[in-house]
């Protein structure tokens, strides 16, 4: 089975099933104060064979992540931002290319998991309630650089606003900092 564990902002929750994913649509206004702390929480099915984590604000084709995932060629990777998107970090663009690409680090927004590999980072979700920080410990615990799907995209349809959080009196940079400090140094 294939997860896909959906942040909802009303505060209810559902599952339905495309093509072979489930997707549960979790709760994220009220329950967590970041995305990192919202994987943290929401832990996937133990039959699921692989892991997919979905803000509220990316539009995302599950036909085309079906296909993603039946052609990957490893355990970690991101479908690519449409040109249209918000994003931060000018490699995880479509930008007319095809085919898959070794990339740096696969953002938080919309990693996809082979369960595997989604078991070896599950315990460190917790290490950062905005999330930042996790996308390069991910890389750095896979081992080799993850994949991008430049086949198929999402479109992450709001600004940026991460870098302005403050939670439990940290910044976003403070935790990403906290991790490298870590983890990776």
């Amino acid at each position: 089975m294939i997860q896909v564990i959906k942040a909802n902002e009303h505060g209810d929750s559902n599952v339905f099933e495309v093509c072979g994913i489930h997707v549960y649509h979790s709760p994220y206004i009220g329950i967590t104060r970041g995305y990192g702390e919202f994987m943290d929480y929401y832990k996937p099915e133990p039959s699921a064979e692989w892991v997919v984590y979905q803000p509220h604000d990316v539009a995302l084709n599950y036909f085309d992540l079906r296909r993603a995932i039946d052609n990957s060629p490893g355990k970690f990777f991101q479908l690519s931002l449409s040109d249209d998107s918000y994003g931060s970090h000018e490699f995880l663009f479509k930008r007319k290319r095809q085919g898959w690409h070794r990339v740096p680090f696969v953002e938080i927004m919309v990693p996809v998991f082979k369960r595997d590999f989604y078991d070896v980072v599950a315990p460190y979700m917790k290490e950062s309630k905005s999330g930042w920080g996790l996308d390069y410990l991910w890389a750095h615990l896979y081992g080799e650089q993850p994949w991008l799907c430049c086949d198929y995209e999402m479109r992450h349809k709001n600004p940026i606003t991460s870098h302005k959080w403050r939670i439990d009196g940290k910044t976003p940079m403070d935790e990403m900092e906290y991790i490298t400090r870590k983890y990776l140094r």
